[in-house]
């Protein structure tokens, strides 16, 4: 597996790979849903909204066959978001 070293904008160096751990799928999992709820939210729903709704179920199934189960994206929750 190639790793790439990535510089945050403070200076500090990281390891990287190209894989995406639970965690980062997670953060995109809900990413995905809470954009979806938002654009749900406004009068004028359109098939922009019912694509993006299809994918984020794509996301959602890809994160399960990656091991993600809705136990993670609970902890997940229940820690990062306010």
């Amino acid at each position: 597996m190639k790793k790439y070293r990535y510089t945050h904008t403070d200076g500090e160096e990281q390891i990287i790979t190209a894989r995406f751990t639970k965690k980062e799928l997670t953060m995109i999992r809900y990413a995905l849903f809470i954009y979806d709820d938002s654009c749900m939210n406004e009068d004028n729903e359109n098939t922009e909204s019912d694509m993006l709704r299809k994918a984020s179920y794509i996301i959602d199934a890809k994160c399960r066959l990656k091991g993600v189960s809705n136990d993670d994206y609970a902890k997940f929750v229940d820690k990062y978001i306010p």
